[in-house]
Order: structure tokens, then C-alpha cells, then sequence
């Protein structure tokens, strides 16, 4: 007999049949709305151990901001702003180089202004992939349908059309 549930991702009641019940115990709305979460939480750790090891904070902890600025991002997603940092390495390890801070603080609004000038390019460029990806399979979709010659259509039997340019 299914329970009534609430799912973690959206918050709406549904029943415990009908939701899926991820590994930690939790309810979520489906299958693939829990991978999504679990990658977006996992990019969020690598993000941050990728932020550490830029700014060498091997033994004392981040300045609150820096997970403040991080999440004022997330709306691009995490996996996003992970390939924004990769693609911007050099330039921010140049500015932690050659730049001069008053302060921590001023060190890393610097670093996240330059990933926030450079996560929009990368998530079009995301965006445009997986536009390209659901067009490739659409077209092969579209592709397997042309050839589906169910029946007669009613419409006589002329099969000219198939023969194509044939003279």
C-alpha cells in the first residue's frame, strides 16, 4: 500500500509508488531527477576542492564568501562553473600572481568576477550541445520513420513513388 511522501527535488506530496526512493532514503520526483542533484552536488565538491587548490587553503578553512559567491552561480549549474574554472585557470592564477590585494576578501571577489565574465560563454556553449544532441536524435528518429512502410494508405496503388527518378 503506498504512503504519501514529499519529493526532496520539487517539494510536492505524491505517493511513495509513484516516486523514487533514492539510496539515502529520501523521495525524489524521479530516477533522473536525483542523478541530476547528485551530479550538480558533486560538481559543487569539486568546484570547491578546485577553488581550495587554487588559493591554497591547504590548512585553514574559506572565508564564508567564497561559498556565497559560488552558490550566486548556481543557476548555470555547478558542472558549468567546474569547466569555466578549468578553461580559466591560467588567467586567474595569473591575477593571484601579478595582482596585489588589500585582502583576502578583495582576492577572491576577484577570482569569482573572473568566472562570472566567462560562465555565460561556457554554458551557451553547453546549451547548444545538448540542442545538438536532441536534434541528431530527432533527425535519426526522423531518419528511422521515413523508411516505416506500414500498410497501404488507401490512397490506390501507385508505386511510382518509390521508384524515385525512374524514366
Amino acid at each position: 500500500m503506498a504512503r504519501q511522501v514529499k519529493c526532496q527535488d520539487t517539494g510536492e506530496k505524491s505517493t511513495s509508488d509513484k516516486a523514487y526512493k533514492a539510496p539515502n532514503g529520501k523521495y525524489y520526483s524521479s530516477k533522473e531527477a536525483y542523478q541530476e542533484i547528485f551530479i550538480q552536488k558533486e560538481a559543487r565538491n569539486e568546484c570547491i576542492a578546485y577553488l581550495y587548490e587554487l588559493l591554497d587553503y591547504d590548512d585553514i578553512p574559506a572565508p564564508t564568501v567564497l561559498y556565497k559567491l559560488l552558490d550566486e552561480m548556481k543557476k548555470c549549474g555547478y558542472d558549468v562553473i567546474l569547466t569555466t574554472l578549468e578553461q580559466c585557470e591560467d588567467k586567474i592564477k595569473w591575477a593571484l600572481d601579478h595582482k596585489e590585494f588589500n585582502n583576502e576578501y578583495n582576492r577572491i571577489k576577484y577570482l569569482m568576477a573572473i568566472v562570472r565574465n566567462n560562465v555565460v560563454d561556457v554554458y551557451k556553449v553547453k546549451q547548444d550541445q545538448k540542442k545538438a544532441a536532441i536534434i541528431d536524435i530527432k533527425s535519426y528518429q526522423h531518419q528511422t520513420n521515413d523508411y516505416n512502410i506500414g500498410g497501404t494508405s488507401g490512397k490506390g496503388r501507385d508505386v511510382t513513388k518509390f521508384l524515385g527518378d525512374v524514366e
